[in-house]
């Protein structure tokens, strides 16, 4: 009688580990949150914090392209020039999601972003990658796996009055 009870009990120790609803990340290590600004490359193949700076008197506009991650709680947020969370789901935000600040901002007028997550084995990194003179490809890292595909977003600025 002793087996079955603990083929049972070990049975449902499985599902209980194998069972995902998302309300963990795989590989947190349990400490504080860690939050990350956002990069942008350096000559020598360095990256330094950076703002993107607004070529013309405007606004500007972000665009969720995709995710690939699933981890919960990554906090997405525009710092500057207003002070706003976009999503406090990143991984799990549909991709398509826009957000929009018309301003006006001035010419030179810095955006940063951070995004605030959970501790993986690795530091979580926002790289920013600049397409045109309007148009630049920000990547996110959550520090899990160092493929740099767990969020893309484009970034465009919209001139305007």
């Amino acid at each position: 009688m002793r087996k079955p009870i603990r083929l049972l009990l070990v049975w449902s120790a499985l599902i209980t580990a194998c069972k995902s609803d998302g309300a963990t990340n795989p590989g947190d290590t349990g400490g504080p949150p860690v939050t990350t600004s956002l990069t942008c490359s350096q000559p020598g193949g360095q990256s330094a914090e950076c703002g993107l700076a607004l070529p013309a008197a405007g606004g500007f506009s972000l665009a969720l392209l995709g995710t690939a991650c699933d981890a919960t709680d990554n906090t997405l947020a525009v710092t500057s020039p207003v002070s706003q969370t976009l999503t406090s789901d990143i991984c799990h935000t549909a991709a398509g999601a826009t957000w929009s600040f018309p301003g006006p901002y001035d010419a030179g007028t810095e955006l940063r972003l951070q995004v605030t997550s959970r501790r993986f084995p690795n530091p979580p990194s926002l790289r920013a990658t600049q397409v045109s003179a309007t148009e630049w490809m920000i990547t996110f890292e959550d520090g899990f796996d160092s493929d740099f595909d767990d969020m893309k977003l484009q970034v465009d600025a919209v001139t305007g009055p």
